[in-house]
């Protein structure tokens, strides 16, 4: 069902992004525009270089990182496909008054219809492991047209914010994407011309 085309983004450039597709595991480095065949069902990355920082003496670039993902989706005639939830695992750390926020949008190219997610964690927190999840409702907020492959992208970013207190510090990572195997095929009606 989907193909995984690849990422692009301070959050995931080359060499630091390993997937793993219906259970084969590889680097992205290895990645060729095709390299797997149709119906491939489930789909988990790893990243190692997707985090933001804040603090003193942290460069205000390193306070947001993003990763645009794109996954090659075959749909059967008569079915449109969508992507019911995505479940984001990382860490993050927060002085008071530091804010890390988790955000994505997804799309099908060339259709207006997005969704947007957005997880805000204020400090303190003293260091810990999160599972965010983007539940998408009902299922099929973002759906591909009827019966034609498409391509659906998702745009990821990371972000901490110390303007509250500019002495404090914060990180958020993102070290690993899943849960594209809960998605869903809905009968479509075909439009003919």
């Amino acid at each position: 069902m989907k193909s995984f085309r690849g990422v692009n983004g301070s959050g995931c450039p080359a060499g630091t992004v390993s997937f793993v597709l219906d259970g084969e595991s590889e680097s992205t480095s290895k990645l060729t525009i095709d390299a797997f065949a149709d119906n491939k069902d489930t789909l988990a990355l790893s990243f190692s270089k997707f985090y933001a920082k804040a603090g003193p003496n942290v460069d205000i670039a390193d306070n947001r990182d993003a990763c645009s993902i794109t996954l090659g989706v075959r749909v059967p005639k008569g079915y449109s496909f969508a992507i019911a939830s995505v479940d984001y695992k990382g860490y993050y750390q927060l002085d008071p008054k530091a804010t890390a926020i988790q955000g994505s949008q997804y799309y099908f190219q060339g259709q207006l219809q997005q969704a947007t997610t957005r997880s805000v964690v204020n400090g303190p927190v003293s260091g810990k492991d999160y599972v965010s999840s983007a539940l998408f409702s009902p299922v099929g907020a973002v759906t591909s047209p009827c019966g034609v492959d498409s391509i659906v992208n998702i745009q990821s970013s990371v972000r901490v914010n110390n303007t509250a207190d500019t002495a404090a510090s914060g990180y958020i990572s993102v070290k690993a994407m899943d849960g594209f195997g809960q998605s869903s095929l809905t009968q479509c009606d075909i439009v003919t011309d």
